[in-house]
């Protein structure tokens, strides 16, 4: 733990240049320095100091250094990442039809899940939701409603305008802690977009968060968004246990550190993305997920 000494008033407002790399600087005893290097992310950290400035919060003692800490990290999560031209390789298929493959795909599951419930508890018994048997059960369920969310974020979009604010409080899961989101709505934050493809993305984010960081100590979700004159912007950071992987590698192997889901999430998020054709990353290393979402805020 680093040093609780206070910086003078001299040290807070005139904050010497960093005469060594910044994220050594960071692990150096002296708050002056620790100060220094702060101020240097604050006027340049990327999206990818999330993980380092966060680890140097939780480790600092001294609240001025702390407070640049934050100011650094929020500077991060606006960074806006390099926009793409959207191009779709395959024409999009008809709303209709996915809806319909969608409610198919639940109608056609969900009493075969209720029929092997029943004869396993039957047979089981008083142990049947302490059994391996309905751990099981419980995944297989959650896999069959993943290919039914891939279907959902297949369909073309239905726009409408609704505040950013009240999109993510709608998508938080079941059991998602009180007070994560930012409750402040401020300036109108409305966007166009479609509230169900919108969920798909930033409820999986979420539900990710919540699993990853579940049982682990001091493992606080991190929820933040905005808007500009022309874009908005998500991002969601949390703790997890396991191994580092990047988007690309989950949505096409399916490996990741959950079970229960194996990658489906995150394919139907990417499905949806470009059917809206927002830009969205997953990345974790270091102990650190960050999930990032930009878009255009407005149809032209």
């Amino acid at each position: 733990m680093h040093s609780s000494g206070e910086l003078s008033s001299t040290q807070s407002t005139r904050l010497s240049p960093i005469s060594q790399p910044p994220t050594k600087a960071l692990q150096s005893r002296l708050p002056s320095e620790r100060a220094a290097a702060a101020d240097w992310y604050v006027r340049n950290a990327a999206i990818g100091d999330i993980g380092i400035l966060t680890t140097a919060i939780e480790e600092e003692t001294v609240p001025a250094v702390r407070r640049l800490l934050a100011a650094a990290v929020r500077r991060a999560q606006q960074i806006s990442e390099p926009t793409y031209v959207y191009e779709p390789d395959v024409a999009p298929a008809s709303p209709e039809i996915l809806d319909a493959l969608s409610g198919l795909i639940r109608h056609e599951t969900e009493p075969i899940i209720g029929w092997i419930r029943r004869s396993a508890a039957r047979e089981i018994g008083d142990q049947y939701e302490a059994s391996e048997t309905f751990r099981n059960i419980d995944l297989l369920r959650r896999r069959l409603l993943g290919l039914e969310t891939l279907a959902a974020a297949h369909r073309l979009p239905r726009y409408s305008r609704a505040s950013l604010l009240t999109l993510i409080v709608d998508c938080q899961p079941q059991g998602f802690p009180d007070q994560v989101v930012d409750a402040d709505r401020g300036d109108d934050d409305s966007i166009d977009t479609d509230p169900g493809l919108f969920s798909i993305i930033v409820g999986n984010a979420l539900l990710n968060a919540q699993e990853a960081s579940s049982g682990l100590p001091g493992a606080p979700i991190l929820v933040r968004h905005g808007v500009s004159d022309r874009h908005f912007w998500v991002t969601v950071t949390n703790r997890f246990e396991g191994q580092a992987f990047e988007m690309e590698h989950v949505a096409q192997t399916g490996a990741s550190t959950k079970d229960s889901h194996k990658g489906l999430g995150v394919s139907a998020m990417r499905m949806a993305a470009d059917r809206l054709r927002y830009n969205f990353s997953l990345q974790a290393s270091g102990g650190i997920v960050i999930f990032s979402l930009r878009g255009e805020r407005f149809r032209a």
